[in-house]
């Protein structure tokens, strides 16, 4: 179960970047890369906010 979760988190970003329009073709190297990081902060916050909980969770 422990190969599912980073292949799962790649397809995601995948197709949140798609969904955002990294994928258009008439996208500059800068709107593509914006995009990418965009992608990247929602998915490191999300991981984020877990460790988090699962932190507090463990001191109670």
């Amino acid at each position: 179960m422990e190969i599912a979760k980073p292949i799962f988190i790649i397809v995601a970003s995948l197709t949140l970047f798609g969904i955002f329009g990294g994928f258009d073709p008439a996208n500059t190297m800068l709107e593509t890369g914006l995009t990418a990081i965009v992608v990247g902060l929602i998915f490191m916050g999300i991981t984020i906010l877990k460790e988090v909980k699962d932190q507090l969770l463990a001191r109670l």
